[in-house]
């Protein structure tokens, strides 16, 4: 954004910009004299975010996987560079003449559109469903005329932007043609924050097909975020509409933040012909698999034989390291993996030496296993563990009780991790595992295992494990733990991510 501002006479202006997560602030004076203060925005409601996140859990995470298609790659080159209207009512006439002339283009098109669609009546034509039948991350609902007054009913829970879209403003009408047809397509910003992937309507792009869509129609995107993350969405070679309460004035932009828990709804025209890159721009997400290509017309531009979609189609296929270990005065424990979006190996020890009554003793435990995940919150798994069988052995092949063992894992509402599994031994294992950021920096959390050795029913044999502890996070990397185990007793450490 570009701001002009008039100061007033003996003042400051202050400009305060907020960290999302509140937890701090950058903040500078233009000017001199008494300061006028920014306003402070309140930290987010996490508590309440992860309440509709439960609501929400699981919607889009059992769809049929659709096979995606080889395309050509985004072609920059088609990117129209119009400029931003905005309300300018407060700024010198001579800048508003400026930038009105910049925005000639858009409303060129936008009367060539118009005039197209009075004289080709086949174009109100809805479209068949058919054509896009395959597509299982879209909702069509076509309509032939647009009634902004009177939207479609998944309009009617759209909760407006708390960061000032509403405030901006198109110099002139920017609403399209009421003659257009009207493709509706729904995408909900879906993810899994503790793998740190991302999707949308619970697929990653990878898992997806181009959404197909057709010069001489107005496409309708309500974004719904799921997550308790921004996502500021950005489209290739656009710029559409970001409806609001300006409404026929809604402003043009090709990027648009849509925040945690809130929907946001865009219109534009499929003007340049071609396949078209849409996605999250923090583009770490982009590379977890929030992103779809957008293709008008049904013919690829030969300019680009030569530049591939696949380069970028499995881009949150990519293989990332990494691990973690905790060393506390009552026990070591070492996980390590690589993973992507589908697929991790894995591998965690465990090794104590006091038990819990603070005796001496010595304890090994390790697994190793490869997981693939159907969905954000559903997997299974398999692998091998092996533990020692004799007190005070760290485990030689001769004293391991090796075993092989399949399950699956299952993301429950507040990011309540269940996992069930069963050995070859006919042992039954039950897990869940939570944590919860207390404060900004201190973490609770737990796990309770219950385990039952279903070939020994005659003894019921059976075997419960639990802990409890806190984390306090001091940097990205390091935390100082202290837990309760009822096998290992009290223990305070360090935790290492790397």
């Amino acid at each position: 954004y570009d701001f002009l501002l008039t100061l007033p006479k003996g003042k400051s202006m202050e400009f305060r910009a907020t960290a999302q997560d509140g937890s701090g602030f950058a903040t500078t004076l233009i000017g001199s004299g008494q300061p006028l203060k920014a306003p402070v925005l309140p930290k987010p409601d996490l508590m309440k975010q992860m309440k509709e996140m439960a609501k929400n859990h699981g919607s889009h995470t059992h769809g049929n996987k659709t096979p995606h298609t080889n395309s050509q790659k985004d072609d920059d080159n088609h990117f129209k560079h119009h400029a931003h209207p905005k309300n300018l009512n407060r700024h010198p006439q001579s800048t508003k003449v400026k930038l009105q002339q910049k925005i000639k283009s858009v409303q060129k098109q936008m009367k060539e559109y118009k005039g197209e669609s009075t004289h080709h009546s086949i174009k109100n034509k809805p479209q068949k469903e058919s054509q896009y039948s395959n597509h299982s991350h879209t909702s069509i609902i076509h309509s032939t005329s647009h009634h902004e007054n009177k939207p479609p009913h998944q309009f009617k829970k759209q909760q407006p932007s708390p960061f000032g879209y509403d405030d901006l403003k198109a110099f002139q009408k920017t609403k399209f043609p009421k003659s257009l047809p009207i493709r509706t397509i729904q995408l909900d910003l879906t993810g899994n924050m503790r793998r740190y992937v991302w999707s949308m309507n619970g697929k990653v792009l990878s898992e997806s097909n181009k959404i197909k869509i057709h010069k001489n129609e107005m496409v309708r995107l309500i974004l719904k975020n799921t997550t308790m993350m921004h996502h500021p969405m950005h489209l290739h070679g656009h710029f559409f509409r970001v409806l609001n309460k300006q409404r026929d004035y809604s402003p043009l932009k090709h990027t648009v933040d849509v925040p945690p828990m809130k929907t946001v709804t865009l219109e534009f025209l499929p003007n340049e012909k071609g396949d078209w890159f849409f996605h999250c721009h923090v583009l770490y997400h982009m590379k977890g698999g929030m992103a779809r290509v957008f293709r008008t017309g049904n013919t690829r531009d030969q300019r680009l034989k030569d530049y591939p979609l696949s380069a970028i189609w499995n881009v949150d296929r990519q293989w990332y390291l990494w691990g973690e270990f905790t060393l506390m005065t009552n026990r070591f424990d070492w996980h390590g993996e690589i993973s992507n979006s589908k697929n991790r190996l894995y591998s965690t020890k465990t090794m104590s030496w006091f038990d819990q009554n603070y005796k001496s003793h010595r304890n090994y435990e390790m697994e190793l296993g490869y997981e693939y995940f159907f969905t954000d919150i559903f997997r299974i798994y398999g692998g091998m563990q092996a533990q020692n069988l004799k007190e005070g052995t760290w485990g030689w092949i001769d004293d391991m009780d090796l075993s092989g063992k399949i399950g699956i894992r299952y993301f429950l509402p507040y990011l309540i991790e269940l996992d069930i599994n069963l050995d070859h031994k006919m042992r039954f294992e039950a897990e869940l595992e939570y944590e919860l950021l207390l404060l900004s920096r201190l973490e609770f959390f737990t796990h309770l295992k219950w385990m039952e050795f279903l070939n020994d029913r005659k003894n019921q044999k059976r075997k419960q494990e639990w802990s409890l502890g806190l984390n306090y996070i001091m940097s990205k990397s390091l935390s100082l733990r202290g837990s309760y185990d009822n096998h290992f007793g009290w223990g305070v450490g360090i935790n290492w991510k790397l």
